[in-house]
């Protein structure tokens, strides 16, 4: 016999009022046990979007932060959202690791010295500034050919400076002494950057070469570089 039926059959034989605990149990396994059939609904359309890749060797001016030119690099993956166009403009959502080089620059002087005993002190100054970090933002292309870029960099600055220092005495018959120091500071913030560049089709395919001005304010200075690469979208 089957089990529905033996159910059925042993509610009807303990029917009665000090049962009734037990048949609202059975009730809820019967509810439990069987199936539900909710109504079929229409799957939703995958949003309209291209993804796309870029890699470029950059080249940045350090020169207002104390140091001189770096090469590095920049590694670009975005999305373009089709569905969202003005006429032959197209929009797009990117993010890139920006590693922009290490620079270092060298220079001389000579300052008044502290202490009495020393006429002055002649320096010799080492600045070394290296960058990297994160950037979140957006583009415009327009005609497949020239794009605008602009958003935020997330970014870490390791500063180092690093003095050799000849002290020279009051008294011409004494020999001049020296030290070193080395001063380190790790500087992390935010920086909004702008963009302006072209791409160019390789063979006809989704390979463009592409190339870009961007400037970046890192630390209330203005940091500017150009890139050059190879960009991939994905259709």
């Amino acid at each position: 016999q089957h089990p529905m039926v033996r159910i059925a059959d042993y509610c009807r034989c303990h029917a009665g009022p000090h049962n009734m605990r037990l048949k609202q149990q059975l009730f809820l396994t019967l509810l439990c046990a069987l199936p539900v059939t909710l109504p079929a609904q229409d799957e939703l359309e995958p949003p309209d979007v291209d993804f796309f890749a870029a890699i470029q060797g950059t080249h940045t001016d350090y020169r207002n932060l104390g140091a001189e030119h770096a090469t590095g690099a920049r590694i670009t993956l975005g999305t373009w959202m089709n569905e969202i166009h003005r006429g032959d403009f197209q929009f797009a959502l990117e993010g890139s690791f920006n590693w922009m080089g290490e620079s270092d620059r060298d220079r001389r002087f000579t300052e008044t010295a502290p202490q009495e005993e020393f006429l002055d002190r002649d320096v010799k100054e080492n600045t070394s500034i290296e960058t990297n970090g994160l950037s979140l933002g957006a583009r415009m292309l327009h005609e497949d050919t020239a794009f605008l870029r602009a958003g935020v960099l997330f970014y870490t600055m390791q500063e180092t400076i690093r003095q050799n220092r000849v002290f020279n005495p009051q008294d011409p018959t004494e020999e001049p002494t020296s030290d070193s120091q080395r001063d380190s500071s790790r500087i992390t913030g935010t920086a909004p950057y702008i963009g302006a560049g072209f791409q160019m089709p390789l063979g006809g395919t989704s390979l463009n070469l592409i190339m870009d001005y961007s400037a970046y304010w890192l630390e209330s200075e203005r940091v500017e570089g150009f890139s050059v690469g190879l960009s991939y979208r994905i259709q």
